[in-house]
């Protein structure tokens, strides 16, 4: 793993994310449709697609 120095502190990048429950799943899978039902509605995909990540990892 990399070693990152910010302002002279050493900083080891981590990422974790929550085991998905089923109201994670339907939520993102409900934002994913939105995008493919509505297809004239390109300037809403962007917030859809940051709902169904946000959704899957908080």
């Amino acid at each position: 793993m990399p070693t990152v120095i910010i302002d002279g502190v050493e900083s080891v990048p981590r990422a974790a994310i929550a085991p998905l429950n089923e109201a994670a799943l339907t939520t993102a899978l409900r934002e994913l449709v939105n995008i493919e039902y509505f297809p004239e509605c390109t300037h809403k995909h962007r917030a859809w697609e940051w709902n169904a990540l946000a959704a899957l990892a908080p």
